[in-house]
Formats: structure tokens, sequence, C-alpha cells
């Protein structure tokens, strides 16, 4: 396995917000809903209802201007990375 350092990692992140984001540099519903399918979620169905999009687009919309800043996503990446980390180390607490 190749190590990967945290300084690539990030500039990886920040790439793939960049290529997503539109001319104002934030995601809309549709930007944030193609950021996930395409290089996060393995199950596109999380987007089946419209009202499932809105509340992904409201995890991640924390001030709900209807789009989602580049700090507001690392936020929310944090956030999910935490919750799987517990889950694959068997925790069942999730703050």
């Amino acid at each position: 396995m190749t190590e990967t350092s945290i300084v690539d990692l990030m500039k990886k992140i920040i790439d793939i917000f960049n290529e997503h984001a539109g001319g104002d540099n934030k995601l809309d519903k549709e930007e944030l809903k193609q950021l996930l399918i395409q290089v996060y979620l393995d199950d596109p169905s999380l987007f089946s209802s419209e009202e499932k999009a809105q509340e992904v687009m409201n995890d991640f919309d924390k001030n709900l201007d209807g789009s989602v800043t580049f700090e507001e996503f690392i936020m929310q990446m944090a956030k999910m990375s935490t919750q799987f980390k517990d889950d694959s180390e068997g925790n069942s607490n999730s703050n």
C-alpha cells in the first residue's frame, strides 16, 4: 500500500471541491449531489427523492443559504470521517 501524505489528501479534497463548485466557488444542491455520487458514495439511492437530497444538502449547508461553502463542506466531511472511524472501530458512540 502506498503512503499518501496528509498534504496530498488535502490537495485532493480541494481539487474535488473546486471541480464541482460553480463560478461562485460554492456547491448548490445539484453540484453537491454530483460530487458525492462521483467520488464519495457507492449508493446514489441516497438522492432517490427530493426530500433525501434536501436532507443531505441541509447536513452540509449549515447556514441554510442554499449553497455549500468550502468551509461547510470540510466541516461535514470531518464529521462524516469521525462517524466512519467510530463505525470501523466498532464504537456506537456518535456525537
